[in-house]
């Protein structure tokens, strides 16, 4: 029985690692990866016509037209704002939401 598992135990000390450094090496994301939402731009302008779809349909309540802000930290990265604006305003980006201790309110 010990035999065994040190056979398993050596067998895994001889293989390719799977862990990475997170810093300096990413992980490689799927093209269907959703990451945080921001407004587009267009000719140094806003593409949004403030019509409020996104905000209605935002289950966390995360985006602001008036300053026209998406609170990372709320914001569940579910896509439905993009999906609902008619002039495509908002689309998912690659980033990850940027980590905190605080929480917002």
């Amino acid at each position: 029985m010990i035999i065994k598992a040190f056979k398993v135990t050596l067998n895994y000390f001889f293989r390719k690692k799977v862990t990475i450094t997170y810093p300096e090496q990413k992980t490689p994301r799927s093209e269907r990866f959703r990451g945080m939402p921001c407004f587009v731009e267009e000719n140094g302008k806003k593409k949004c016509i403030r019509c409020g779809q996104c905000v209605k349909i935002c289950p966390a309540h995360a985006i602001d037209l008036k300053k026209y802000q998406i609170k990372s930290q709320r914001c569940i990265a579910c896509g439905l704002c993009e999906e609902v604006c008619p002039v495509a305003a908002i689309k998912l980006t690659n980033k990850l939401a940027p980590p905190t201790t605080r929480k917002e309110k």
